[in-house]
């Protein structure tokens, strides 16, 4: 049975250490991101890894995009393109998520078939401090059913995810209702793959419509 932690007056240092303790061992928990719910896990941790495929049914081809505690992290795990920085530099942290070359070391269950990672680094305190003591990138994919609608309340959740979990952290509604905007790079031309939080509008403001496939 999951175990529920209401963190909207914030999170006590000993929660944090007992949630983050969960994530260490392979554990998966519900907890909130900067845009919504999302199913969190030791990014480099297989088992728990698998285990969120199998709670969102989802399919293997589809990798799992990831949340980094800073920058820093994002490169050790990826290579960031010239591309990227004016866009890191407006919208980090925040619901940006990039796709990037994965390095060599990076687990090979991770990365996409042509080798790319889709990450962010949010603007969410608890994820980056999750990511952060770990050491590695947190899984950030929607706490849903692969297909369904995506999540700002726990009560929205379906009750075969939450019931899959160890801990559900509750912290009331969230304030979007959309994900990350998803984009990648094209010799040095950016390719919206999904607009979410930020619109192909804002994008084009920050780094010139012409910028823009």
């Amino acid at each position: 049975m999951s175990r529920v932690l209401d963190i909207r007056e914030g999170v006590a240092a000993a929660d944090f250490e007992r949630v983050l303790h969960s994530l260490e061992q392979g554990g998966v928990i519900i907890g909130p991101t900067d845009t919504l719910y999302g199913l969190l896990g030791d990014a480099f941790e297989e088992k728990a890894v698998r285990r969120i495929f199998a709670i969102k049914q989802r399919p293997e081809g589809m990798p799992l995009p990831l949340i980094c505690a800073d920058i820093e992290q994002v490169k050790a795990i990826a290579v960031l393109p010239d591309a990227a920085l004016p866009l890191i530099q407006v919208y980090w942290p925040g619901p940006l998520t990039l796709v990037l070359k994965a390095r060599d070391h990076v687990p090979d269950f991770l990365p996409a078939e042509d080798g790319t990672l889709a990450v962010r680094v949010p603007d969410h305190e608890l994820c980056r401090r999750f990511s952060g003591r770990l050491g590695r990138p947190i899984t950030a994919t929607s706490a849903n059913l692969s297909g369904q609608p995506a999540a700002n309340r726990i009560e929205a959740i379906a009750e075969a995810v939450r019931n899959q979990v160890d801990w559900v952290l509750q912290a009331g509604p969230l304030p979007h209702t959309q994900p990350s905007t998803i984009i990648r790079f094209n010799n040095g031309k950016i390719r919206i793959l999904r607009e979410g939080v930020i619109s192909r509008k804002d994008i084009g403001e920050s780094v010139g419509e012409h910028n823009i496939e």
